[in-house]
């Protein structure tokens, strides 16, 4: 199981840096374009839809995986520590099972309108005909990568279930001593 994990880890850390890249890029565009727009009078034409098409898709889709893989999703785990082990990793088996299901036909309703706009050759109609390919593909990517680690983690969560502990990563157990909101 780790060495899956590993190779998991290694294509979602991969990605995030393409997910930093791409924000960085978007900063890039945006400053670009108010100094060209403001100062020049002749705005970048061509950069809402740079960054709305393109950029913002890869950098939501492909930081999925990875923060999924780092427990960085928001979770309600207010019971889980009064279940008992087995209980835990059942009900977590079947939440990972739903989400594989869900991001499994995501990932494929994706990929199929990224394949069906390639081959079609399909563009925007907007001033600068984009291929619209270029922005479904990094969502099916992305979708399929975290359908892989919810896959990985059902399975996980099932051996775990079996032998009564934990044979995948678990999220880290809540820091008690960090302050609350009032304070104490």
């Amino acid at each position: 199981m780790p060495r899956v994990s590993a190779a998991l880890a290694r294509l979602e850390h991969a990605l995030m840096h393409v997910s930093a890249l791409a924000m960085l890029a978007v900063m890039l565009v945006v400053v670009a374009d108010v100094v060209m727009r403001y100062f020049f009078d002749k705005p970048l034409i061509f950069a809402y839809d740079l960054i709305g098409m393109y950029l913002v898709v890869v950098v939501f889709f492909f930081a999925l995986p990875g923060t999924l893989h780092l427990h960085g999703h928001i979770a309600i785990d207010f019971f889980q520590p009064f279940l008992p082990p087995r209980l835990r990793f059942a009900g977590e088996a079947i939440g990972y099972a739903a989400g594989t299901v869900v991001m499994a036909l995501i990932a494929w309703k994706l990929g199929a309108r990224a394949w069906a706009a390639y081959v079609n050759g399909d563009v925007t109609a907007t001033t600068i005909p984009w291929p619209i390919w270029l922005s479904e593909a990094p969502a099916a990517l992305g979708s399929a990568l975290i359908t892989l680690r919810c896959a990985y983690r059902c399975v996980g969560h099932v051996l775990s279930t079996i032998v009564g502990e934990a044979v995948v990563e678990v999220p880290p157990p809540h820091d008690k001593s960090l302050p609350t909101e009032t304070g104490e």
